[in-house]
């Protein structure tokens, strides 16, 4: 199909229908899938992310990201319309002016206080203004005490990536309230938590009524399909997955995982090293971002993190990623490796060959991906070497020629700087080019041997 057709085809859809749950969506495999609100709103935000990455054409690329936009839009809106009460369109309010926010805290409420609270019983008030963050006073008929909601705006997905002073004071709260949990009765206590790529929602109460919150939620999760619930259930899933070479089916899974449960550390690395794999950068770093966010202290997440910067060209990030997995005891060499090509890419060739050769020192006989790579770099920096070293051999060929064949000494002399100068830069351009390509088509940065390892484990130990 020629590129008119594609976007004269997103120009036709319509948004304007109001959408049933589950709702059917067909996947890139052409599979028609059914999928809840939530499960929903984050496939669309997923696609506007890896857009870039599947579309070679960039007006095709941004037609697909604003078609996903749209498709956010309506479910949310839609979502509202069937199950939110009029209360509820207070959320709409300037300067977030975030529309489809009464959708996704419609979803919050229905999921954890009961799906028939959000009807005309509930009253909402705005009841103040953080720098980051709305603050909302729920009261239901009955109740004596008030919820308080915290809505913070994130950036909107597919912006790039950056500090975002809002997602970082969501996550802030979070680990917070985590913390606050078991306080005391007079004690303001988490209640639930809830984010997408660009809102992120807090709900709280006193002590005595989250206590009895989160009991009715867990006997209601109680009637679920316990092999559904099992915790452990989603990765077996994407290591099965990666077992029988559906990489693409691997990724949905690990992301699944870590979307149901914020705490499955594993999710968010397999997620990472399968995205790498694929090409998809933006995705993984999605994931290390979020996962450093709930484990701010695992050397692997970090790692993988300064990887995903470096596969973006974010070269301070990167290195802000590795001095932070270097401070959690990440693996030395891994380490060295990526501070190496981090001083090439930035053309400092003497602090690349110190990376190396502090690499080289901790390897330790090992000879996985990691190690293959670095004997790539190793290479190529002696290339490098040999062409100044021919480059000062023609400079000296040029002075002693000077006095007999001046001309010839003038040439030497420019072919003697311009070698100098252009062996380290086209050093850069080829790292640049094999760092944007996927790690099963260049470096693997990111290797998924090692996750196909653990599934094959897993399985024998059922």
């Amino acid at each position: 199909m020629d590129k008119s057709r594609k976007l004269r085809r997103y120009g036709r859809k319509d948004y304007s229908q109001v959408v049933e749950f589950p709702v059917e969506i067909v996947g890139r495999d052409g599979v028609v899938r059914r999928y809840s609100f939530e499960e929903s709103i984050r496939l669309y935000q997923r696609r506007i992310v890896s857009a870039p990455s599947r579309y070679d054409d960039g007006d095709i690329a941004d037609a697909e990201a604003e078609h996903c936009r749209q498709r956010i839009a309506q479910l949310r809106r839609s979502y509202f319309e069937r199950y939110g009460g009029a209360a509820l369109h207070r959320l709409e309010l300037p300067p977030e002016g975030r529309p489809g926010l009464a959708g996704e805290v419609t979803a919050l409420l229905r999921r954890c206080l009961g799906q028939e609270v959000v009807g005309p019983e509930l009253q909402l008030d705005q009841v103040g203004a953080l720098e980051t963050a709305s603050v909302w006073a729920l009261r239901l008929d009955g109740e004596t005490g008030a919820l308080l909601l915290y809505a913070y705006p994130f950036e909107e997905v597919g912006e790039p990536g950056g500090p975002c002073p809002a997602r970082d004071a969501f996550f802030a709260q979070v680990k917070l309230m985590q913390h606050l949990r078991d306080g005391g009765d007079g004690v303001e206590s988490l209640v639930a938590f809830h984010h997408s790529a660009d809102v992120g929602l807090v709900l709280t109460a006193s002590a005595v009524q989250a206590r009895g919150l989160r009991a009715t939620a867990s006997d209601e999760e109680a009637d679920d399909d316990v092999e559904a619930a099992s915790p452990t259930r989603p990765q077996r899933n994407a290591l099965q997955r990666l077992h029988e070479g559906d990489t693409e089916g691997a990724l949905e899974a690990f992301i699944a995982a870590y979307e149901g449960d914020h705490y499955r550390r594993s999710a968010y690395v397999g997620a990472a090293v399968v995205a790498d794999q694929l090409g998809r950068f933006a995705e993984a770093r999605l994931a290390t971002e979020m996962g450093s966010r709930y484990f701010p202290d695992d050397p692997s997440l970090a790692w993988q993190l300064a990887v995903s910067r470096l596969r973006e060209g974010d070269l301070p990030g990167a290195t802000a990623a590795l001095a932070r997995a270097s401070s959690c005891e990440a693996d030395p060499h891994s380490v060295s490796v990526l501070r190496a090509i981090v001083a090439l890419r930035q053309g400092a060739l003497n602090a690349g060959r110190s990376h190396l050769l502090a690499a080289a020192s901790a390897d330790r006989g090992r000879d996985d991906a990691l190690t293959r790579v670095r004997r790539r770099l190793r290479l190529a920096v002696a290339s490098v070497s040999v062409a100044r070293t021919v480059a000062v051999a023609t400079g000296l060929a040029g002075l002693l020629s000077a006095a007999t064949l001046p001309v010839l000494a003038a040439a030497a002399g420019l072919a003697s700087v311009g070698l100098w100068l252009v062996a380290p830069r086209a050093l850069q351009r080829w790292l640049a080019a094999v760092l944007a390509r996927p790690g099963r088509d260049g470096f693997a940065l990111a290797s998924v041997a090692t996750l196909s390892a653990a599934g094959a484990r897993m399985r024998d130990a059922q």
